[in-house]
């Protein structure tokens, strides 16, 4: 595709992949509001934020807490940003929050667990604000042993004395969420709002495209049939837009613009290649010696259900040849062992396979 060339700013506005904040943010306005109500009722909720990979959760997570939270909601609350996938175990975090809420709080040496949730409680619970933290990534905490029931507990607990609200981001409900652990924190999943975050619907997706979220002097200034096309390229099976796609798309053209090319093929292409590596799935990594080795996915429970389906009617048959020993003939007293037995064969397999 051909564009006329035309002057353009000299700043790229498009501003991608790491967290948009600030005056850079754009859009949400409908999830903000959502989840500032939440928040702010007496006492404040607990929000689940949840959505693909590379939908906005961190971006939106971080300008709530930086920004639209303190300056909606005004001194009576504060609100804490915690990235959980940079937090090895429970007690980091804990000090970490700790030193953000009191910059003078005392530890003894060493550092045991109890103490850090002591202080907690009595600084959360006395605080004449209200707490709102932010966990970003909690779905990276989950696959932690070491994050267990207590500390989930814990500030379940605290929670309770109204001083305290938690904005979680995760990629699937917290319902949804497999604890590899197996530990049941249902109670605490059981005390957030779900929020989901999806793409843009096409009146936000425009005005990211158009870059009417940016001031005059920084708008861009893209033909319109670049950003319909931008707006085409980015649309999702459900309807609506990729926030993260218009960016890249965006970004290369606006480029390509400002370097006086005319010819657009090359900037659509590249695009293409850095949004198809950009959304790729993330892989779990394992180290050994500073080499990244595939870790081997658990297999699936699929393939156990034949198991389930042959125990389930081998009980059957066993049940009915029992019934033709009893009234026809006693020598079907053997196949009701056979059966009884394979039975017993396929029922254990089916219970040592996968939940």
């Amino acid at each position: 595709m051909t564009a006329q060339k035309q002057a353009v700013p000299h700043t790229n506005p498009f501003i991608y992949p790491g967290p948009v904040t600030g005056e850079h943010f754009c859009n949400r306005q409908r999830e903000m509001e959502k989840l500032l109500q939440h928040v702010g009722t007496k006492p404040p909720q607990s929000v689940n934020v949840y959505g693909p990979f590379r939908i906005g959760k961190t971006s939106f997570l971080r300008h709530i807490a930086e920004h639209e939270g303190p300056a909606r909601l005004g001194e009576g609350y504060r609100f804490l940003y915690f990235d959980l996938q940079g937090y090895g175990d429970p007690d980091m975090l804990l000090l970490d929050i700790l030193q953000h809420l009191d910059d003078n709080a005392v530890l003894q040496d060493p550092v045991r667990r109890r103490d850090l949730y002591m202080q907690l409680r009595d600084i959360i619970e006395t605080s004449d604000r209200i707490i709102v933290m932010c966990w970003d990534e909690l779905g990276k905490a989950l696959e932690k042993p070491a994050f267990d029931a207590d500390f989930f507990d814990f500030f379940r607990s605290v929670g309770q004395s109204g001083r305290l609200a938690l904005v979680v981001a995760t990629p699937r409900r917290l319902a949804e969420m497999a604890v590899p652990s197996g530990v049941d924190l249902s109670r605490f999943f059981n005390i957030f709002i779900p929020l989901p975050l999806s793409g843009f619907p096409e009146d936000e997706a425009r005005r990211l495209a158009t870059g009417q979220c940016y001031q005059t002097s920084q708008r861009p200034e893209l033909p319109q049939e670049i950003v319909e096309q931008i707006l085409e390229r980015s649309r999702l099976d459900d309807g609506t837009y990729h926030p993260l796609i218009i960016q890249i798309y965006a970004s290369h053209v606006y480029e390509a613009l400002r370097q006086g090319e005319t010819d657009l093929e090359r900037a659509w292409e590249n695009a293409e290649e850095e949004i198809e590596t950009i959304l790729a799935p993330p892989r779990r990594p394992s180290t050994d010696r500073g080499v990244t080795l595939q870790v081997e996915q658990p297999a699936s429970d699929t393939s156990y259900r034949w198991a389930a389906t042959a125990s389930k009617a081998f009980i059957l048959l066993t049940g009915f040849a029992f019934l033709l020993t009893i009234g026809v003939d006693p020598r079907f007293m053997a196949l009701v062992i056979i059966l009884g037995f394979l039975a017993l064969v396929f029922g254990a397999i089916w219970l040592l396979g996968p939940e």
